[in-house]
């Protein structure tokens, strides 16, 4: 169990701890005491869920993808720049984040030249 101390009038989380929490000034603080876990939303008064990353390694990231959407990517990076500029970016990287918006641009211009229909941009992006 977490006991939390939070600002009455901002709902902010002020402290945390696993014990109950002694004397607070009534007037000013509230205490919480919950048993989830994740990020403090000063709304419900309560833990969301954190949100969870999707970071992959350049090899995870690529098994998102069929054999034959790599094999037109890697054809199509001979006359495409952009796609080139993508897969040279892409060895570079430590890791591949579906959540950053060049990240999610590039698949997204995937689709537009052709290479991934857009059911299969929504489920690699939903991975």
């Amino acid at each position: 169990m977490t006991y939390v101390l939070y600002e009455l009038a901002t709902g902010r989380n002020h402290s945390q701890q696993p014990g109950p929490i002694d004397n607070p000034d009534v007037g000013k603080w509230g205490v919480k005491e919950t048993d989830k876990t994740g990020v403090w939303n000063e709304l419900t008064l309560d833990f969301d869920a954190a949100p969870v990353k999707k970071i992959y390694t350049k090899t995870e990231f690529l098994e998102l993808f069929t054999d034959d959407e790599l094999a037109g990517i890697l054809i199509a990076a001979k006359s495409v720049i952009e796609i080139e500029l993508f897969l040279t970016k892409l060895q570079l990287a430590d890791s591949v984040d579906l959540d950053y918006q060049p990240a999610i641009n590039a698949i997204n211009g995937m689709a537009a030249a052709g290479l991934l229909t857009q059911e299969r941009v929504t489920v690699i992006l939903s991975e």
